[in-house]
């Protein structure tokens, strides 16, 4: 999505438990447009910069695999020939989105995508469906025609059908990040990729991050459930995802 659903509220940080390194209160961030969405990622410590270019670069290069926007991505070449063989990253997505579609039984289906794209959000021709053409997508729906074989790592498709993984993709790629920056030996970060926010640790001055989920009627308000915030939700270690149905 292109606007945020869920803003992250940062308080200012109180830097007085960094003494002994003074490289552990200071942050970077960078800001880059990917999956269909603005990110930002910040990170605090020794090593930040080298840590968030190599987020950087592993975000692109999924991006470059999951895009149903480029024709080159394996999901459009899935899409395209009905049936290819997988990377890891690409298989192992397209494998936990058909055992998400049988557990919540086809409540979350990656073979949507024909519906989806009858809006013309994806090429940005905009258009309300009529009932027939709805009728007609829907006809293509449906994860039990999708088949894959995790030892070949080949996916198949129904006829005429085709998938879009955006639904499980942001999510695994916000992992992916803070992996990274684990590894590089950050201790304290935020991710924002649209809707899906994780935090890495705490702030630095040790307390948690603070969020809020935004009022679509709205901005200046939050929500938490069905009822307005009365206070704050702290975070640390996980992640904060939405979903709307406003802004498309």
């Amino acid at each position: 999505m292109k606007k945020h659903f869920l803003t992250l509220l940062l308080a200012a940080l109180l830097l007085s438990g960094c003494a002994s390194d003074p490289e552990a209160g200071k942050s970077s961030s960078i800001y880059l447009t990917s999956m269909d969405t603005v990110m930002q990622l910040t990170a605090y410590g020794r090593g930040r910069d080298a840590a968030l270019a190599e987020a950087q670069a592993e975000i692109q290069r999924l991006d470059a695999l999951l895009s149903t926007g480029s024709a080159h991505s394996e999901v459009s070449q899935l899409n395209a020939q009905g049936s290819l063989v997988l990377s890891q990253d690409t298989g192992d997505l397209f494998q936990e989105a058909l055992t998400l579609a049988q557990d919540t039984d086809g409540l979350f289906d990656i073979t949507v995508y024909p519906v989806v794209k009858l809006w013309g959000f994806y090429d940005k021709t905009y258009h309300v469906p009529t009932e027939a053409e709805l009728t007609s997508a829907m006809a293509l729906v449906g994860y039990q025609q999708v088949g894959y074989n995790g030892e070949t790592k080949t996916a198949t498709l129904g006829q005429g059908q085709s998938i879009d993984l955006g639904g499980i993709g942001k999510g695994y790629t916000s992992q992916r990040v803070t992996d990274i920056l684990k590894t590089a030996g950050i201790q304290s970060a935020m991710v924002s990729l649209g809707g899906n926010v994780q935090c890495l640790g705490t702030k630095p001055d040790g307390t948690q991050w603070t969020g809020g989920v935004e009022d679509p009627w709205n901005a200046s308000d939050y929500y938490t459930s069905d009822t307005m915030l009365t206070s704050p939700i702290n975070i640390s270690d996980m992640a904060l995802v939405t979903s709307g149905d406003y802004q498309r």
